[in-house]
């Protein structure tokens, strides 16, 4: 019995080796894969404003040791919440540093607002990881081809960007018909909340 077992274990063993060893040898027609990492893949994060969720997201994915990461927003413009129900906007292009400037404008107590609901700690966050907010319809065909993920954070994000790439493509399969091209993600966790 014993003897049976020890050629069973034998043959399995054979069979693992045979199939490691095929795995090493790539068939010829295959194409040759590069290791997958953090230089490999670009990342785009993208909400309204590209001021809050895109950046936050961003900054969370960066510190995962990806290297070739971006954000952008898809409203007209970049908008952000003042005292009293008011709103401030600004066009995409607006350096972080200077929204944060011009929503203070010397004012302490609109300073101590911005403080105390996030906003400061925010725009100095968003500067550290880039200048501006940027909008993402205007990038070019190429760069928006060349993006492998697409996580959008809210639905409404996620159809302006899929309308934007099935009409760039003419399908919204990448243009290949075989499912090839960025690879959207629609993260919906703020659902029925307005705003960035």
């Amino acid at each position: 019995m014993k003897a049976s077992l020890d050629a069973g274990r034998s043959a399995r063993q054979q069979q693992q080796a045979a199939a490691q060893h095929r795995a090493i040898i790539p068939a010829p027609h295959a194409p040759a894969l590069p290791p997958p990492g953090p230089a490999l893949w670009s990342w785009s994060l993208i909400c309204a404003c590209n001021m809050n969720r895109s950046t936050s997201g961003h900054d969370a994915v960066r510190q995962l040791g990806y290297q070739r990461v971006t954000s952008y927003g898809t409203s007209d413009a970049v908008r952000l919440p003042g005292r009293g129900g008011a709103t401030h906007a600004f066009p995409f292009g607006t350096r972080y540093a200077d929204i944060l400037a011009r929503m203070v404008g010397g004012d302490a107590s609109m300073a101590a607002w911005m403080a105390q609901f996030g906003l400061s700690a925010m725009l100095q966050r968003n500067a550290g990881l880039k200048d501006a907010p940027e909008a993402w319809q205007a990038l070019s065909d190429a760069a928006v081809r060349g993006r492998d993920f697409v996580i959008c954070f809210d639905r409404a994000v996620y159809n302006e960007v899929l309308k934007g790439a099935c009409g760039l493509r003419g399908e919204c399969d990448g243009g290949d018909g075989g499912g090839g091209g960025m690879w959207g993600v629609c993260v919906d966790a703020l659902q029925g909340a307005a705003g960035c």
